[in-house]
């Protein structure tokens, strides 16, 4: 191929299949500007690009690495702020409390030691309801979260039925026999319980817990009695003398149950026997309970004073005449009263 100016020549070699030297090469010429024309200057491969070490021009992929390095970070800034706001979402706000009636809302966040302000995720729910059981007025407690920012306190509190008289204090007790508290009065009008000593006992402790036998005697009998609906009547429970238990009832009457056996049947004979006693409109008396199935209602004893005729015969020797031997004529008159 030869080269001319502005033209390129172009030889073409034609064989032959013969061995015959071929004839002699046919020489064609190619227009360069024309070319240039028609294609517009383009060429068919690309440039070589340089790289310029003052930044004139930068490579493709460093530019691609730029710009993915500002998507993470964008990237990076969004999460956090999800992050950020999520936390801030999860702020307790309301501590919500449910089932108190002595208790105030304040008395239960102090028991619990929960607070305002304190994280969801980060609040020990557990130990708070570990303190809430250990206040001897709470006799159960659960906390539940209520997502986003609220807690829900729910708790059932223990409620005295009966007051262990002691020295000079009441020990109060509740239908489990837990000691509640350590009163000086019994203001509330508790079943007093005599016999059951109320020195060795602690506040938040049982006593059934010590196995005594006046204590388990005494929680069986309440129990049946809170079951009968029959604690609002009866006034006091005597144990001091344990094969002999008494009570007295706020109509009057006293009840003998006797030997702690049989509790049970006992006392279900109590409602009926008292209902037919004060629809009968007799006042006082005992009701025994001692024999099971047979109870016995006895009357109270009526004392009547012997009178002052009978002391000195029907004639009036040895003392005053009688009203009706007066003699005619003189009025009766009453008998003066004795000097001091």
């Amino acid at each position: 191929m030869a080269r001319n100016k502005g033209k390129t020549r172009v030889v073409k070699n034609e064989g032959r299949r013969d061995g015959k030297k071929p004839p002699r090469s046919h020489v064609s010429y190619v227009d360069i500007e024309q070319v240039k024309q028609r294609y517009g200057g383009r060429s068919t491969r690309e440039p070589r690009k340089e790289l310029h070490v003052f930044g004139e021009e930068e490579p493709q992929n460093v530019k691609k690495k730029e710009h993915r390095g500002v998507y993470l970070l964008l990237l990076g800034l969004v999460l956090a702020g999800i992050a950020i706001g999520f936390y801030f979402a999860l702020i307790i706000d309301r501590i919500e409390v449910v089932g108190n009636e002595k208790l105030e809302r304040g008395e239960v966040l102090t028991i619990s030691g929960l607070n305002i302000g304190e994280h969801m995720l980060f609040a020990n729910l557990g130990e708070a309801r570990s303190r809430l059981l250990s206040s001897p007025y709470i006799r159960s407690a659960y906390i539940k979260r209520a997502y986003p920012d609220k807690l829900i306190i729910t708790i059932e509190e223990r409620k005295p039925v009966a007051a262990i008289v002691g020295v000079g204090s009441y020990a109060l007790i509740d239908l489990e026999g837990s000691v509640m508290e350590i009163a000086q009065t019994n203001d509330n009008g508790l079943v007093a319980v005599y016999g059951v000593s109320s020195g060795g006992y602690a506040v938040g402790q049982k006593i059934g817990d010590y196995a005594e036998f006046n204590s388990e005697t005494l929680l069986e009998i309440i129990a049946v009695l809170s079951n009968q609906g029959m604690l609002d009547i009866i006034e006091s429970i005597d144990m001091s003398q344990p094969l002999k238990i008494g009570m007295t009832t706020t109509y009057g009457y006293t009840v003998n149950i006797g030997q702690p056996e049989n509790l049970t049947g006992k006392l279900e004979n109590l409602p009926p026997v008292l209902s037919k006693v004060l629809s009968m409109g007799l006042e006082g008396g005992t009701i025994d309970l001692g024999v099971l199935g047979d109870p016995v209602y006895s009357p109270p004893e009526v004392y009547q004073p012997e009178t002052e005729g009978q002391e000195g015969g029907d004639d009036g020797e040895g003392g005053e005449m009688a009203p009706d031997k007066a003699e005619d004529g003189e009025a009766n008159q009453p008998a003066p009263s004795p000097a001091p």
